[in-house]
C-alpha cells in the first residue's frame, strides 16, 4: 500500500465519524475493505483506541510514511492502535 493511499485513510478516519465507527467496531473487515490485511490477533486487548481525529490530521504526512511496527513476533501491527507510539 503507497503513502498516499495509507494517507487517505487516516485522513477518512479522521474526518468521516460513521467510517471511524465502523473502523473501531470491526477493524478486519473494515482495514480488508481498504487493502489491508490483519489478524484478529493484531488487534490489542479491549480493541482498537484512536488519535483524537485533530491529532491524526496533525500527523498525516508523518503517519502516512510510518504507519506500520513490528511486534515480537515480526508481524507488522498497525500502529494507530498503539497511538502511534
Amino acid at each position: 500500500m503507497d503513502q498516499q493511499t495509507i494517507r487517505d485513510l487516516l485522513y477518512r478516519i479522521a474526518t468521516d465519524p460513521d467510517f471511524r465507527k465502523r473502523l473501531i467496531a470491526d477493524p478486519v473487515g473494515v482495514l480488508g475493505e481498504a487493502g489491508i490485511q490483519i489478524n484478529v490477533s493484531d488487534i490489542p486487548p479491549g480493541g482498537v483506541e484512536l488519535p483524537s481525529n485533530e491529532e491524526i490530521l496533525r500527523n498525516l504526512d508523518a503517519w502516512s510514511t510510518d504507519i506500520w511496527k513490528l511486534d515480537t513476533t515480526g508481524s507488522r501491527i498497525p500502529r494507530i492502535w498503539l497511538g502511534l507510539s
